[in-house]
């Protein structure tokens, strides 16, 4: 390997490394997993998504959406309203309890970041946020094959 490649390896096993840790910190923070976050927190910027929206925009198979859906449902955070442009779909409706998780997890999140990063200087954190987006929208503009179909296996 040449030292191009190696750097390149090591930033993926850099953001593997983070993405571990992150996902661990989080669970510590809340009741929710990351998946349900990122649901609640999109219908919360968007309002009335779809849930095959939600799919598509955070690149979920649609049946993991419907069962992170209902779980955020029963759990009160949101409603699924009928959708008046199309009677077979459902609008996601964030509830004040589904913003007040938000809120709740919002706060604890910069309350550990401040405290990882106290050392850091506010440059530095304001230059690892910039390069962290621009590198996640250079990721976000590669396409992306789609993934070929699960075969299922014959059980003997």
């Amino acid at each position: 390997m040449d030292a191009t490649t190696d750097r390149f390896w090591d930033l993926f096993q850099a953001l593997s490394f983070i993405r571990q840790q992150s996902r661990a910190l989080s669970r510590t923070e809340t009741e929710l997993d990351g998946v349900s976050i990122g649901l609640l927190s999109l219908a919360a910027q968007r309002a009335h998504l779809r849930p095959s929206e939600v799919a598509e925009e955070l690149q979920l198979h649609r049946s993991m959406v419907s069962r992170h859906l209902q779980a955020l449902e029963s759990a009160g955070a949101i409603r699924l309203v009928a959708d008046p442009d199309d009677g077979r779909s459902w609008r996601v409706e964030v509830l004040p309890a589904g913003f007040a998780q938000l809120r709740e997890f919002r706060e604890a999140i910069v309350r550990i970041y401040g405290e990882l990063l106290d050392d850091w200087t506010p440059e530095d954190v304001a230059r690892l946020t910039t390069l962290l987006t621009r590198l996640g929208e250079s990721m976000a503009r590669r396409p992306r094959p789609r993934r070929p179909a699960r075969v299922r296996r014959e059980r003997s």
